[in-house]
């Protein structure tokens, strides 16, 4: 294999799609000593999802990429101002370079071809894509392919207790979004976030640009029997179905991700998991290996609203049989601002709904350590406080009360819901163990409260709704509870059942 040198063209073209399971195809070049870049051009004859992964000679994942919106002309550079998005800058080993393609959009015949050039000094490759970011996020490791060591988890952008909005679910150019990230970073401020995930399809960032709110890393982990989010994560997982275990597109594979998920310090997120076509069916996913489930995605989605109230039922079931799995939201933003996906339709816009946070202060580590206690709620407008009185104690969203009650001397206590910016015909809804037992129209007032006579001994749990005069859903809370259920259901599939929600596919 001949060395490439500077301006030496390599080229691999090949034909895929047609194969009975999801294709795979492997190349392999050779790079000499001293060289400061890389750069890779694709084409493709149509437009096909499909996923690149480029390895150095010491094992370390150095590009990733997906064929969707981004950029066709990939830089790796030594230079961290010279590198693409997605890449791993640093100095070049010389040595044999592997390129990984996973055709990841079901079976489609496409062709395509890469074209490779290396070569020292500045690259006038460089201008014919983003940078990488001025936020490095990542080093790296030849046991994970990279991590986020460079992230700081525990950097607070903000000081104090208050609830933090933010976003669980965001796309860019970088898988199939159709915004650059600096266009995603100003919308978010337009929209008051202060903080998303990055969960493109696929691929991990590596590095982020400046703006207001705090990008924190993530992936959604996108397969053909549904979708989830690892949030958080310390290094990169290796999601591809080219493991040994079929990776994300068998049982067995995706239960493995989930649990490497938990390893890397993320939270797991079932995403829109009764939105058709792309909906959760992988029957024996274990309920122990989810944290939360996106209960609310994209409202302005035409088919979600209905698939969102399955989801509600959904968490019922999970929750009145002891399973403590907190619901956020996440706009799932695909489209600029402009966009509808109806005509004459509500704008797609990132932060539709917020996800509201309660934390000490704005880090990605108390951001996620306050979603990990369900102190969250959801809304498209709503600003809520919640608060419970158990003695001299009080309490919020997702705290457990079984202390508390068992030390007092009756079992009522009250619980205060503060909400503002809501319409007067919207109205609260109640819902204790799965049941509405109130709802209070909001005339004029502000400030609601319910009282409960609670059994010390007994498992309990209470949430609220709010809804417009319509009866659509403008904002829900993670529930308070006491006591404790051993769970019957292990299983999504049982889930599914329990719920009466198989009206879904899954075969």
């Amino acid at each position: 294999m001949k060395p490439l040198t500077e301006k030496y063209l390599g080229k691999f073209q090949e034909r895929i799609g047609s194969e009975e399971t999801l294709p795979v195809r492997s190349h392999e070049f050779l790079i000499g000593e001293h060289q400061d870049w890389i750069v890779f051009s694709l084409s493709v004859e149509k437009r096909r999802w499909f996923a690149m992964f480029v390895w150095d000679p010491n094992g370390h994942l150095r590009v990733q990429f997906l064929f969707g919106k981004s950029p066709e002309t990939i830089v790796l550079h030594k230079d961290s101002l010279q590198s693409s998005p997605l890449t791993l800058p640093g100095d070049l080993p010389a040595g044999i370079y592997k390129i990984e393609i996973l055709a990841v959009e079901a079976k489609r015949e496409l062709e395509y071809s890469i074209e490779i050039e290396s070569g020292t000094s500045h690259s006038s490759f460089a201008a014919e894509t983003e940078p990488l970011g001025d936020h490095i996020w990542a080093k790296a490791d030849s046991q994970t392919g990279f991590s986020f060591s460079s992230f700081d988890w525990k950097m607070r952008v903000e000081t104090g207790r208050r609830w933090y909005k933010g976003d669980f679910h965001t796309h860019t150019i970088l898988s199939d979004g159709k915004m650059s990230r600096n266009a995603g970073m100003l919308q978010a401020e337009k929209m008051g976030l202060d903080f998303f995930f990055t969960t493109e399809h696929h691929v991990m960032p590596t590095a982020w640009v400046s703006g207001k709110a705090l990008a924190i890393p993530g992936i959604e982990i996108t397969s053909q029997k549904g979708h989830f989010n690892i949030l958080g994560p310390k290094h990169w997982i290796d999601w591809r179905y080219t493991a040994a275990d079929g990776g994300m597109e068998t049982e067995h594979g995706m239960n493995r991700i989930l649990e490497d998920a938990r390893k890397a310090g993320a939270l797991r997120s079932i995403n829109h998991p009764m939105l058709k076509p792309w909906h959760w069916w992988f029957n024996d996913t274990k309920l122990e290996q989810v944290d939360v489930i996106e209960i609310w995605n994209d409202p302005t989605y035409p088919t979600n609203p209905e698939a969102t109230e399955k989801a509600l039922k959904l968490w019922t079931a999970l929750w009145n049989d002891g399973h403590k799995i907190w619901g956020i939201g996440g706009s799932d933003s695909h489209l600029t601002p402009e966009e509808s996906y109806t005509e004459n339709g509500e704008p797609s816009l990132i932060g539709d709904p917020g996800t509201f946070v309660l934390a000490e202060g704005l880090s990605a580590a108390e951001i996620l350590e306050g979603v990990s206690l369900g102190r969250a709620y959801v809304s498209r407008g709503p600003l809520i406080e919640a608060s419970v009185q158990v003695g001299s104690q009080t309490f919020t969203l997702g705290d457990d009360l079984t202390a508390a009650l068992q030390q007092n001397e009756n079992n009522r206590f009250d619980m205060t819901i503060h909400i503002e910016n809501i319409s007067p015909n919207a109205s609260i809804h109640w819902i204790e163990n799965g049941e509405e037992v109130l709802i209070q129209k909001i005339e004029g007032y502000r400030s609601f409260s319910y009282s409960f006579n609670w059994n010390k001994e007994e498992y309990n749990w209470i949430r609220i709704e709010v809804r417009s005069e319509d009866e659509k859903l403008l904002a829900f809370t993670n529930p308070l509870f006491c006591g404790k259920r051993t769970p019957s259901l292990a299983t999504w599939s049982q889930l599914l059942t329990k719920a009466e929600v198989l009206n879904v596919d899954t075969d």
